[in-house]
């Protein structure tokens, strides 16, 4: 799946990465040269320009993602392209979160009801700490957060 190409409006470049607006500059030149080599699709672009900030290259069993600047990847980001490697995201908003070891955590980066789900297989034990979960279905869960709470489960 493709995602974006030129003539980006503001929601296709919010829905892909949040905020990508930087400035071109002669710092970035090496890094812009690869995302915009041979074999490489463009993303993204620089804001006002035509040079790729973020490009993407498809191999037989891999997909690459080049960004020509760091710090550019968001939570959301990141979501989409686990979405576009054909994985289900964890946690469905920008919260920052954890799993391994049978915990899960999430640390609410604004308040209301964040959506998590857990890998297939695995299943809830006991809250450890923060608001109680709720059962959406099988493998998907809701907890209401307020900004800075932390939320801790144990899974098997």
């Amino acid at each position: 799946m493709g995602f974006l190409l030129k003539g980006l409006s503001p929601w296709a470049l919010s829905w892909l990465m949040g905020t990508f607006a930087a400035a071109y500059s002669e710092q970035v030149a090496s890094e812009i040269a690869v995302a915009a080599g041979v074999g490489w699709k463009p993303l993204m672009f620089f804001e006002g320009t035509d040079v790729p900030g973020v490009s993407v290259r498809r191999g037989a069993d891999c997909t690459e993602v080049h960004i020509a600047l760091p710090g550019a990847i968001t939570a959301q980001f990141c979501r989409n392209l686990a979405k576009e490697a054909g994985f289900d995201p964890l946690v469905e908003s920008d919260e920052l979160s954890g799993c391994g070891s049978g915990i899960f955590y999430m640390v609410a980066q604004s308040s209301g009801q964040k959506l998590f789900r857990l890998s297939s297989g695995n299943v809830p034990v006991k809250v450890l700490y923060g608001p109680p979960m709720k059962h959406i279905d099988d493998v998907r869960f809701a907890v209401d957060m307020q900004i800075g709470e932390i939320f801790v489960l144990s899974y098997k």
